[in-house]
């Protein structure tokens, strides 16, 4: 089957189930059914169709029944079923990603009844529990039984993975059984059921999901409720025909904090698309700091040293400087930002991470696969101290394991004592149950994020951060949430984190359904700043301004726009509103001369120049605005004296030869002009403005100035002749 026209068939039907064109969309699963060749799908179809028709038929003859929307959206359930089953089948013959190789090669998962799957599970768990309630301290057996209880667990996870469509009762059997389990493995099956979905939609999946998103488990609710979310805004117009689901999912909002955890959600997907961003920072300034500081001087250090003394400052002086490191990354990590991707990046290729399941495992010390470590008692205490770490996410504990269990046994008891004090100090705080959600979300996530980049299994699997879902465009999330104050959240998010175009398109979404706020509107027109749109960047700040008069920002930001606009009679009122605020720093003080000159405001830009000449002695810029602004004044004399100071100091351009020549000249020193002319025309050739024209343009461009001294035509024609170059007559 030709996979490009099977995935045309899949969308052409999922449209139209999505607007209702029933047939449309029976059509496309036809082919598809028949394509695949497989006739109880052809049957299913054609059962789905025939109904359809008695039912128009009726309608066609006047016929009025009041079942007529039940039986409507009783067809739409139908079709949308046999749309997942027709792409279950699809994947199990042509699947090239994981679902589809595992529906295939794992004899394991031959029965379809959860049932099988559930009870073989209970099994070692339940033995488990006896152990623990008895006190037994057998590790041999615990070991064996732990063994036991993960090949359940991932063979119920591959089932929940590669199912066919749920019916009520299968969904019922393992909401009940995951009800059952610890947290650790309940989470686990989560992801399956949410893969599985991501594939395609199959409602009753879907449920067991939301089923969870209410969970007195901060954990596994997060884990749920970001996966209903995902998956909405993947299968919506699926998920919209079953209207009574739709309704119980607008009656999140009457759970306690949802708008916070959904805002939450979504600053962490946008966050970990930006891990590139948060390893520059650390590769660039955190790293090379903390290596100044001290950690770049480890063979110095007293071998029996502990990361605490270092950072109370046992290293000379440097402890602090690196403590203000070690602030600024957990400050990092409290933002959401995945400082650990690159070190996980170059663990990922261990052994454990070549198990698809063990993506999905939040950490667990007792895993099968870190049996080894758990072999004396420090590899407990590391893995104790792995499992309490609220900084790292799960799939970081695990290959931090392995980074550690390879360190030598010194440097391993080192990091572990300085992980327990950090545990420790992170344990004192009060417990904050908002904190916490917002520190397993970042985990969730995270995890996530490294699966869908770094697993080599992940190919073919819909990715969600291929384009992050922005949940301000799904209709029935912004009923759960408060619109406004979801949009303004994120904006403000965005904003902060450089965002530019998705805080545009919450700003201007929010100001669809809300009067502007000045915050609003300046960082709108920061955005437009952004994509060149200075114009319109300029008109959002005016609107700013008037609600917000004296915000310094605000001002600031106009008079920039006006530079890029060359509107430098109004930048120059900016200018001065500001410095009634505040004065003016250096640059904006050279800016204010600068726009002065091209407003042809010398006088004043005189005054400013001056002022500055006496504060900064040396200032090549003020000798060469003093030198413009006097020749512009019909001042020749002045001019000459500070284009002669400017040249004797350092910082000299092209065009102070050019302007020195013409105030020689029109001084009558002619001999001194024309030197200065053809250094001018030597030190132009040398400059990149050479690629974009001549030094005859250059001199052309300044010719107004020697006739506003009544120099003719004539002459500084015939100048040009004698400072031309000889390979050039």
């Amino acid at each position: 089957m030709n996979t490009d026209n099977y995935k045309d068939l899949f969308d052409q039907a999922t449209q139209a189930l999505g607007s209702f064109q029933l047939f449309s969309a029976l059509d496309a699963m036809k082919t598809a059914s028949q394509e695949l060749r497989q006739s109880y799908l052809i049957t299913e179809e054609e059962s789905i169709r025939n109904d359809y028709a008695l039912m128009l038929q009726f309608m066609a003859q006047g016929g009025n029944d009041p079942q007529k929307e039940n039986m409507h959206q009783t067809f739409l359930l139908r079709a949308c079923n046999l749309l997942y089953r027709i792409h279950h089948q699809y994947l199990l013959l042509y699947g090239s990603n994981h679902i589809g190789e595992t529906m295939r090669t794992d004899q394991t998962i031959s029965s379809d009844d959860p049932n099988s799957y559930i009870e073989a599970l209970l099994k070692p768990l339940s033995l488990l529990e006896d152990y623990t309630s008895e006190g037994d301290r057998n590790k041999e057996s615990i070991e064996h039984l732990y063994q036991d209880l993960y090949r359940e667990l991932n063979r119920f996870f591959n089932y929940l993975l590669t199912a066919d469509l749920f019916d009520e009762e299968k969904k019922r059997l393992v909401i009940s059984c995951i009800n059952r389990l610890p947290e650790v493995y309940a989470c686990m099956l989560l992801e399956a059921l949410y893969l599985n979905c991501m594939e395609a939609l199959d409602l009753n999946k879907l449920k067991i999901l939301f089923h969870f998103v209410r969970s007195n488990s901060v954990r596994l609710g997060i884990q749920a409720l970001t996966a209903v979310l995902i998956l909405y805004h993947q299968h919506s117009s699926l998920i919209e025909i079953d209207e009574v689901f739709h309704h119980e999912f607008l009656m999140l909002k009457e759970v306690p904090g949802i708008d916070k955890a959904i805002i939450s959600i979504q600053k962490q997907l946008f966050l970990s698309k930006e891990t590139e961003k948060a390893s520059q920072i650390l590769n660039k300034d955190i790293l090379p700091n903390m290596m100044r500081s001290g950690l770049g001087n480890l063979n110095q250090m007293d071998p029996n040293m502990s990361i605490d003394s270092l950072l109370q400052g046992n290293m000379g002086g440097m402890g602090a400087a690196l403590e203000n490191n070690m602030e600024h990354l957990s400050k990092m990590t409290q933002t959401g930002y995945d400082i650990n991707y690159n070190l996980f990046s170059s663990m990922c290729r261990n052994i454990f991470f070549s198990k698809f399941n063990n993506w999905f495992c939040n950490f667990d010390l007792h895993h099968p696969d870190l049996a080894d470590f758990r072999k004396n008692e420090q590899g407990e205490k590391m893995l104790q101290t792995l499992g309490r770490s609220q900084r790292l996410c799960e799939l970081d504990k695990y290959a931090m394991g392995y980074i550690l269990n390879h360190m030598p046994e010194s440097m391993r008891g080192a990091m572990l004592e300085g992980g327990m004090q950090m545990e420790i100090e992170d344990q004192s705080i009060v417990p904050d149950p908002e904190k916490e959600k917002q520190s397993v979300i970042r985990s969730h996530i995270q995890d996530l994020y490294r699966f869908y980049t770094k697993s080599l299994q992940k190919k073919n699997l819909k990715n969600p951060f291929d384009a992050v879902p922005f949940f301000a465009e799904s209709n029935p999330v912004m009923q759960i949430v408060n619109k406004g104050e979801f949009l303004n959240e994120m904006a403000r998010f965005f904003m902060k984190t450089e965002l530019y175009q998705q805080a545009q398109d919450a700003l201007l979404a929010l100001l669809e359904i809300q009067s502007a706020d000045a915050w609003a509107l300046h960082s709108l027109a920061v955005t437009y700043q952004q994509q060149g749109a200075s114009a319109r960047a300029l008109q959002y700040e005016q609107q700013a301004e008037l609600l917000d008069p004296d915000n310094i920002n605000i001002l600031l930001s106009i008079q920039q726009l006006c530079l890029f606009l060359d509107k430098h009679t109004m930048r120059v009122n900016y200018l001065k509103r500001i410095e009634e605020l505040q004065p003016l720093d250096t640059d904006l003080e050279i800016g204010m001369v600068f726009s002065l000159i091209e407003s042809e405001q010398y006088e004043e830009a005189l005054k400013r120049c001056y002022k500055m000449k006496y504060l900064e002695q040396n200032s090549s810029f003020a000798d060469r605005s003093i030198a413009w602004c006097s020749l512009k004044t019909q001042k020749p004399e002045t001019a000459q004296k500070y284009y002669d100071q400017l040249l004797a100091g350092n910082g000299i351009i092209w065009g102070d030869y050019l302007n020195a020549g013409n105030t020689a000249w029109i001084n009558g020193d002619i001999q001194k002009a024309i030197s200065h002319y053809r250094t001018f025309i030597r030190e132009f050739g040398k400059s990149s403005d050479s690629q974009r024209g001549t030094w005859l343009d250059a001199f052309e461009e300044n010719e107004d100035i020697l006739e506003s001294y009544g120099i003719n035509r004539r002459d500084i024609c015939l100048m040009k002749e004698i400072i031309r170059p000889e390979n050039q007559q």
